[in-house]
């Protein structure tokens, strides 16, 4: 089986190890965090309704649903904002009916992984910064057809 990080299974180094202990010890204060990230970020148009219904939670990554979603993860990265984006290829290669069902909805799907942007919560700040400068624009993608 093929995956993403070949490496997965590889010894963590030690700094590695060091931060990623110190991250478990303070995971009040990272939930606290993400949650204010996630309200932070609700002000936003773009958000996926599913993120800014109900009390906020401690996201991984917050979905904002924009066009020219490419352009965009360029820009962030450009200034150091990591983006983790989800590609239908990446998912077709290594997914199949061996792993899963097939989406009963699939140009939803398609839909979806064009346009999220999935932001750290913890670059909240950053983001909301940059979007109050103009220095990048977060449109909110038109709902495809049959998606309401």
């Amino acid at each position: 089986m093929v995956t993403g990080y070949p490496d997965y299974r590889m010894p963590q180094r030690s700094t590695h190890l060091k931060r990623t202990l110190g991250r478990l010890r303070d995971l009040k204060r990272d939930r606290e965090e993400r949650i204010a990230g996630v309200l932070r970020l609700r002000a936003l148009d773009a958000v996926a309704p599913a993120a800014r219904a109900g009390d906020p939670l401690p996201l991984l990554r917050v979905p904002l649903l924009i066009e020219d979603r490419d352009a965009v993860s360029l820009e962030l990265r450009r200034r150091g904002i990591n983006v983790f984006l989800c590609t239908r290829r990446r998912w077709t290669k290594y997914s199949g009916p061996e792993f899963c069902e097939p989406s009963p909805l699939p140009e939803g799907a398609r839909w979806w992984a064009t346009h999220v942007l999935p932001v750290h919560p913890h670059d909240a700040e950053r983001v909301l910064k940059l979007v109050r400068k103009n220095q990048i624009r977060l449109t909110p993608a038109a709902p495809a057809t049959g998606m309401t």
